[in-house]
């Protein structure tokens, strides 16, 4: 990602004002739109958020729902075709949800593309 488009992103990203500019890392968040195939029932299928390194998947999960508009019904549902998780456009994986976001782990950067699927398989806990 070059400089200008790292600015950019910055610039049009929202996400919780508390969290420090240094623990920030800066993603494109995605989603299916409703009706479409594969749908995550998204009303808005992209956004620019920061989100904290220190925060779990499942915490950036939460947030990323909001920002998108979806119905997140994980904490209520059993069947996994029901549940959403995030997947790492650039580390080819679903994310599991008690990573943390800029662990050695996971350590997406600022730049990188997170994607909301709905009944994709659970990711192996870390």
């Amino acid at each position: 990602m070059t400089i200008s488009a790292l600015n950019i992103l910055k610039k049009n990203a929202k996400g919780d004002a508390k969290i420090a500019t240094t623990s920030r890392i800066y993603v494109h968040v995605e989603a299916v739109a409703e009706g479409r195939e594969g749908s995550a029932g998204a009303k808005v299928p992209r956004a620019d958020a920061f989100y904290s390194a220190e925060w779990v998947v499942g915490r950036v999960l939460d947030a990323a729902a909001q920002t998108l508009a979806i119905r997140n019904v994980n904490n209520r549902v059993d069947k996994e075709e029901d549940r959403l998780r995030v997947f790492w456009v650039e580390g080819g994986r679903l994310l599991a949800f008690g990573e943390k976001l800029g662990s050695t782990g996971a350590n997406v950067k600022s730049g990188d593309t997170l994607v909301l699927l709905r009944g994709v398989g659970a990711a192996a806990e870390a």
